[in-house]
């Protein structure tokens, strides 16, 4: 048992505080979609299909702590590049919407009103990041779990 397990976190001393983001194993989780939205993206290029993924149950992280409401965001770029096309945007959100039973819908439907996905329930195979650096910033950034792909149910 921790020791520290009942101490305010506010009485800890600031140097002994994790900020690490907790990482749970990769694997096929449930997760609730909370929120979805159309937002510029960071190059101010355009947009992309912002999705937020909530835990449905209290999840263990790789330090083996237990994590409730673990939340996880996935976007989807909206913007055609030369090696990223109209049809590569369309599959990604079909497999969302698939994953999330919402059928009868054009991607193009879902893009304009993608509150259409908030409350269903989805599997989420997630992955854990390899720390990498911006080749434009040099920032540093640390390994995460983040969405694989969405589980479509056959």
């Amino acid at each position: 048992m921790n020791e520290n397990q009942n101490v305010d976190p506010l009485d800890t001393n600031v140097d002994d505080i994790d900020l690490s983001y907790p990482i749970i194993p990769a694997g096929i989780h449930e997760f609730k979609i909370t929120k979805a939205e159309k937002k510029q993206n960071g190059a101010k290029t355009g947009d992309n299909l912002v999705i937020t993924l909530v835990a449905t149950s209290p999840k263990q992280d790789t330090k083996g702590a237990t994590v409730q409401n673990f939340t996880l965001t996935n976007n989807i770029s909206l913007v055609e590049t030369e090696k990223y096309f109209r049809v590569d945007i369309g599959k990604k959100i079909a497999q969302v919407a698939q994953a999330a039973e919402v059928r009868g819908v054009k991607a193009s439907e879902i893009i304009a009103n993608p509150t259409m996905l908030v409350g269903r329930v989805v599997q989420v195979k997630t992955a854990i990041s390899q720390e990498r650096t911006d080749p434009n910033s040099g920032r540093i950034y640390e390994p995460r779990s983040e969405v694989h792909s969405f589980v479509v149910k056959k």
